[in-house]
């Protein structure tokens, strides 16, 4: 791991002891001028004298891209380094990345185990971004895990109480009610300005925050819609992030909030980016290939956009149905049980 290059330092200036936190380093990074680069010079400067902390940091800025171009190998390695000194930086993120498919242990069921181990260990030594997602291991929609959602979002809200991103973050997602398990769905209350606040505060530190927060934007949720800074915030974490990549896609194929370019959005769907999300990206996929005069295999494409829920998809499907003979009707939903 030593011997690591970096991009160019101007000033190797150090921060205040109280500073030596995750988020702290990470917030002024993201901040960016001067005391951002005094901020990633000293992180740097505190990983090559074995800080375990700092070297969460820089594995962070190779996960998300922003800062360093995107490397998930990278970020494991500091991760892993980080958690063999005894780092609950380490542990939390290694969670994280597995948690969130970026990187594969084993089987399903098994990775989540170990995501549960890593952050439950870490939770207990007070990490409250820890403690947010094994809340959100709790809360959103894994049985394997007894101890209930309820639990999950007193744990949640304990971390954002005490002012942590993720914890907010979580927080945000509960509030905005879009993936709630029936055990709160049913009595939570939903409150959409709330979660568009908490995913303000949460993406002013985690750059993974801004995901959420371009959607509502994009959409208009929880106040007026802003597409143009959608897009800026979706932009940079795209093939990362789930709403980043989504946002994006629809950003460029409608032509809101930046340049319409069709032609990037239906290769970026088709890409590996685009596996971020599998929805929106098999119904830009879908809308391309019509324009193509593809009407086959558009509709398969649109199927599979229907079957992840995506609603302007389903409205479509009886419109292109009528479009289609019965047996290019078969063709398509066999073609439709093929794709990946």
């Amino acid at each position: 791991m030593k011997g690591l290059k970096f991009l160019p330092i101007l000033t190797l200036l150090t921060l205040p002891a109280q500073a030596q936190d995750f988020w702290t380093w990470v917030g002024a990074i993201k901040a960016g001028g001067p005391e951002g680069r005094t901020a990633l010079a000293t992180v740097i400067r505190r990983y090559e004298g074995n800080d375990p902390t700092a070297g969460a940091v820089l594995g962070y800025l190779y996960l998300t891209g922003v800062v360093y171009p995107r490397d998930l190998n990278r970020a494991w390695e500091f991760f892993t380094w980080a958690n063999g000194r005894g780092s609950t930086w380490g542990a939390t993120w290694m969670g994280y990345m597995i948690g969130n498919g970026y990187r594969q242990i084993g089987q399903r069921r098994e990775e989540l185990q170990q995501v549960a181990q890593l952050l439950h260990r870490a939770m207990e030594r007070g990490n409250l971004t820890a403690q947010a997602l094994y809340g959100a291991l709790l809360v959103f929609g894994y049985p394997m895990f007894p101890e209930g959602p309820e639990k999950g979002f007193r744990l949640i809200q304990e971390a954002a109480d005490k002012g942590d991103p993720m914890g907010k973050r979580q927080l945000a997602r509960i509030y905005l009610g879009i993936e709630l398990p029936p055990a709160l769905s049913g009595t939570f209350q939903t409150d959409p300005a709330r979660a568009r606040a908490l995913f303000e505060k949460a993406a002013a530190k985690d750059y993974l925050a801004s995901g959420h927060l371009a959607y509502m934007l994009y959409f208009g949720l929880g106040g007026p819609a802003d597409p143009a800074r959608a897009v800026a915030l979706a932009k940079p974490l795209v093939g990362l992030e789930p709403y980043n990549t989504m946002i994006y896609l629809l950003a460029l194929y409608e032509g809101r909030g930046i340049a319409q370019n069709r032609a990037e959005a239906c290769r970026l769907a088709a890409g590996p980016e685009g596996k971020q999300a599998p929805g929106y990206s098999a119904y830009i996929q879908a809308l391309c290939l019509k324009e193509a005069g593809k009407k086959v295999e558009a509709y398969a494409y649109l199927l599979k956009a229907a079957g992840w829920g995506i609603p302007k998809a389903n409205s479509l499907l009886k419109e292109w149905e009528k479009e289609l003979t019965e047996e290019e009707l078969e063709r398509a939903k066999a073609r439709f049980k093929s794709l990946p």
